[in-house]
């Protein structure tokens, strides 16, 4: 397997696990403050803007780059592996 072609698979390979884990977080705003909230509480608000509230409420989603990294170095060894056994 040439080079580019491995180096070019770690790289999607750590760019799609690091974008499929993720934490979502509930938040609302006190002004110019941002409360993290439960998930229980961002849907009671929800429901409340829905009959006319004016509560200013949003989700975040905090991405795991260091679990998207510990898989594409697995992937990595794998591949070197790979390559390894191959030449043999």
């Amino acid at each position: 397997m040439k080079k580019y072609l491995s180096v070019t698979i770690i790289i999607l390979v750590f760019l799609i696990s690091s974008r499929l884990i993720y934490d979502e977080r509930y938040y609302r705003t006190k002004g110019i403050t941002k409360i993290e909230i439960t998930q229980k509480d961002y849907s009671k608000y929800e429901n409340r803007n829905r009959k006319g509230g004016n509560h200013l409420i949003f989700k975040e989603k905090e991405y795991d780059y260091l679990m998207g990294g510990i898989i594409s170095l697995s992937s990595c060894l794998l591949l070197l592996g790979y390559n390894y056994f191959k030449k043999k």
